[in-house]
C-alpha cells in the first residue's frame, strides 16, 4: 500500500487490512514473538516541521 495523508483517500478494504495487521503485530508484541524482520536493515526517518518535544518523544518510543 502507498502512503496516505488523508484517511478519506483509503478505501474500506485497505483500511481493514491496516487495522488487522496492526492487531496482529500488537498481539505478537504482547506475546514476545519475534517480528517477521521486515524492518531489519531499514532506516526509519521522522521529519517534524515544528518543534514539539512531546510529539518527537512519542514517535521515538514508538519506533
Amino acid at each position: 500500500m502507498k502512503s496516505f495523508i488523508n484517511l478519506a483517500d483509503v478505501d474500506q478494504k485497505d483500511l481493514r487490512k491496516i487495522i488487522d495487521l496492526a492487531k496482529e503485530r500488537k498481539k505478537k508484541d504482547k506475546e514476545n514473538i519475534e517480528s517477521s524482520g521486515r524492518l531489519k536493515g531499514k532506516t526509519l526517518i521522522m521529519i517534524f516541521e515544528k518543534k514539539s518535544l512531546r510529539t518527537r518523544i512519542s514517535f521515538e518510543l514508538a519506533m
